[in-house]
């Protein structure tokens, strides 16, 4: 059985009904795929009597089953209760406070993108400071073999799902840069995995440079990832390379908005994902 997470313990005085159900509720769901009466009541520090009477109460309403054998697990109404959750979740708005303070490090155009089937799609987008603007704009699709938000998000997909994805997508020229071939496509997805950033070098746009790093949600599953923009002669690649550290600091703090677990994996976080 897995462990329940350590949380705080409010003291005498704090606990309402709805934390001690809250807790309860908690429990159960870190408690793996079923946990018994007296593990709830060790992970909650309440009676069993109280503990009871609040599993009684989810089951009753449907976002908790149980056995025979006296175990409790989430029931399908509290997984559908979670879709919709995740379904109405303003990624942008989250990230929002992340993106604005990369923003403030750099004078180029900063985005984020998630995934949606075979493209990427802008969610946010984030003015430079210079005399031009760039011509994108939240709704725009990218695709994901020649983009840097496209790349990122190839990069850490689980590996046979990344596989099948490639497959469905066609590997279009785009610009006299873009990767066309599977082979240079691997080994460039393979790179971006060692060093957690993709570059678009002129590879989507003629005379655009961009460098993204992944984004993952609440089940540290990639899903998106964050940009910095700009022409190409404004944004060499030493630029690039001074961004990259600020950049891969502000997808770790949008991942974090996002619900993503404190520690990925250091090397390949897609492998056995």
């Amino acid at each position: 059985m897995r462990q329940p997470k350590p949380r705080h313990r409010p003291g005498p005085g704090e606990v309402t009904a709805l934390e001690r159900g809250i807790r309860v509720l908690e429990a159960v769901v870190d408690g793996g795929p079923a946990i018994a009466l007296g593990d709830i009541a060790a992970a909650v520090e309440l009676p069993k009597s109280t503990v009871h009477r609040l599993l009684h109460t989810f089951v009753a309403t449907g976002y908790l089953e149980t056995s025979e054998g006296g175990t409790y697990r989430a029931s399908a109404g509290l997984l559908a209760l979670a879709g919709r959750i995740v379904e109405s979740v303003n990624y942008a708005g989250l990230a929002g406070p992340a993106l604005r303070e990369l923003q403030q490090h750099t004078v180029h155009t900063v985005h984020f993108g998630v995934l949606d089937g075979r493209v990427a799609v802008y969610v946010e987008k984030l003015q430079g400071r210079r005399p031009y603007e760039m011509t994108s704009r939240v709704g725009h699709t990218m695709p994901l073999h020649s983009s840097a938000i496209g790349k990122s998000i190839l990069a850490f997909l689980p590996p046979r799902e990344r596989d099948e994805l490639i497959g469905q997508i066609k590997l279009e020229r785009w610009t006299d840069t873009t990767i066309t071939s599977r082979r240079a496509l691997d080994a460039e997805l393979k790179d971006i995995r060692a060093r957690w950033w993709a570059l678009d070098d002129e590879e989507n746009q003629k005379g655009i440079r961009c460098v993204g790093t992944p984004v993952f949600n609440h089940t540290g599953r990639v899903m998106g990832a964050i940009s910095v923009s700009a022409p190409a002669f404004d944004f060499t690649l030493d630029d690039v390379a001074a961004i990259t550290p600020v950049l891969r600091a502000a997808a770790a703090r949008v991942s974090a908005a996002l619900g993503a677990p404190s520690e990925l994996p250091a090397d390949d976080p897609a492998a056995g994902r």
